[in-house]
């Protein structure tokens, strides 16, 4: 039986592919923000609701 592997993007570097690290991560932005805020805005009025 052969061997094969299936990527999703290509291979880093020109050794053949092997995945690396990006340089620059993204920081987080002000919208990531705004959507924690959201997400717990919303569980805290469901955990009140349902405490009534």
């Amino acid at each position: 039986m052969g061997y094969f592997s299936l990527r999703a993007q290509p291979g880093g570097g020109g050794d053949g592919g092997t995945p690396t690290e990006p340089d620059n991560p993204v920081p987080i932005t002000g919208i990531e923000y705004l959507i924690a805020a959201g997400a717990a805005f919303g569980a805290k009025k469901i955990y009140d609701n349902k405490k009534k």
